[in-house]
């Protein structure tokens, strides 16, 4: 077969529909507007947590680890706060990163409940020609498979959204908002920014969850 044909007969990649994301966005708000609002302050604590870590560990090398290499007598002391200090610096984020978890984990099942009762008092207002027309399984999988899918982006996308644009904006400002001198800094800046493109690997919103599909099969 020759290739052409077979790039012609590759499905066309489902595109993001705003609206129908706007709508969503409009369900999480409308009844979980605090949460999300508690979501977005933790996920942006986490996010801060991980990136001041990783920015951390050069004063540990530099100023702790370096300077007891071949020291006669060295002193722990330092070192020990440091490490203690960059310790607390991850748990903070390890405990916002579990809390935003469970609460959009609240959110999402929350979001769908409501989602599928509308669809069950709209179904109830539909003509019997339209339960003719479409089979059981077509009508029960919206409330099923599309309804899952829909859950899995709001408790793993959305949030995974947003702290890749915040990671994004912190690892472009922090080399800017340090006392180093410019080499250091551009050098730093140079590091940081490869973290965005490892950031946006795991965020297929559009291409895995078919949300395009949701909105469009709507009853």
């Amino acid at each position: 077969m020759d290739p052409k044909d077979i790039k012609m007969q590759r499905p066309p990649k489902p595109k993001m529909d705003m609206k129908a994301l706007g709508r969503v966005m409009g369900y999480i708000f409308k009844n979980y507007k605090f949460r999300m609002l508690l979501v977005l302050a933790f996920i942006v604590l986490s996010t801060i947590s991980s990136v001041a870590g990783n920015l951390y560990l050069e004063t540990l090398i530099d100023e702790h680890i370096i300077p007891l290499v071949g020291a006669e007598n060295p002193v722990f002391t330092g070192l020990i706060k440091a490490v203690g200090t960059m310790a607390i610096i991850y748990l903070v984020g390890v405990i916002s990163s579990l809390i935003h978890t469970r609460v959009m984990v609240t959110i999402s099942e929350g979001t769908l409940k409501d989602i599928r009762d509308e669809m069950f008092i709209k179904m109830q207002k539909l003509p019997i020609r339209y339960f003719d027309t479409n089979t059981h399984g077509d009508i029960m999988s919206r409330y099923t498979n599309d309804i899952d899918t829909l859950s899995q982006m709001i408790a793993q996308s959305i949030p995974q959204f947003f702290s890749s644009a915040i990671t994004i904006i912190t690892v472009f400002v922090s080399p800017f908002q340090s006392t180093l001198s410019p080499k250091d800094s551009e050098r730093n800046l140079t590091g940081t920014s490869v973290l965005p493109s490892f950031e946006y690997a795991p965020m297929p919103i559009s291409s895995k969850f078919s949300l395009p599909q949701l909105h469009s099969n709507a009853p």
